[in-house]
């Protein structure tokens, strides 16, 4: 369902108490009664709503607190801010790029080469270099436990 625009501005405390007090009306059930519903967005949204929350944390009125609402940051939000802090460790690791097993190295010699350090620019690679490299562990892992010492199948694209 479409809840149209709100018109006001979400970068002041002000203007998102009035935008959560205009979402506050979808907040209820059959019965008039509130429920909670968690807002995700990105992490300034996140903190924007904690700001208007807790703006309105000394009304009087119950309802006016804003208890409802719990602000989260949203999956793929989440997802880049984690890789982010991830490929900025390992994938610029320099003294890495020349050492079988590390990221740099996967990246380079496996096609994986649009992947940087700012993930948020190439997040479907980033994710797939993850896969590729995770799959490679395990199936290394596997042959180190059954003994198997090399594999000679070759793999088409």
């Amino acid at each position: 369902m479409s809840l149209g625009i709100i018109n006001q501005n979400e970068n002041e405390t002000t203007g998102m108490v009035s935008i959560l007090t205009e979402l506050k009306k979808y907040a209820l059930n059959k019965e008039g009664e509130e429920y909670n519903v968690v807002l995700f967005g990105d992490g300034l949204t996140a903190h924007r709503v904690d700001a208007a929350k807790k703006l309105r944390a000394a009304a009087k009125v119950e309802q006016e607190k804003l208890p409802e609402f719990i602000p989260a940051p949203g999956f793929w939000h989440k997802r880049v801010n984690l890789t982010t802090i991830d490929m900025s460790k390992l994938i610029m690791a320099a003294e890495a790029s020349s050492s079988p097993g590390t990221l740099p190295y996967t990246s380079n010699r496996y096609g994986h080469k649009k992947v940087t350090a700012k993930s948020k620019d190439c997040f479907n690679q980033t994710v797939r270099l993850y896969r590729f490299t995770t799959t490679a562990y395990v199936l290394a892992k596997a042959c180190d436990l059954t003994r198997i010492e090399a594999i000679r199948v070759v793999f088409v694209r």
